[in-house]
């Protein structure tokens, strides 16, 4: 690295990429779970709003949502 600014700009990449590792991890861990709000169905990995999001398919509550 140059620069302090390349430096954290690099840390700061890192940073990004372990937080959507973790992200994916936690929805992942969540699909196939029962829905808490209705006890319906199971939750799903999908879209709401855009954003990566683990939902139930049958009340469409998003239990989690990645930014």
């Amino acid at each position: 690295m140059g620069s302090p600014t390349e430096a954290v700009a690099h840390d700061e990449a890192l940073e990004r990429d372990r937080a959507a590792d973790d992200g994916a991890k936690l929805l992942s861990m969540l699909a196939g779970r029962r829905c808490p709000s209705c006890q319906a169905a199971t939750l799903v990995r999908d879209r709401y709003r855009g954003n990566p999001a683990v939902c139930c398919p049958a009340c469409e509550v998003p239990q989690a949502q990645l930014w």
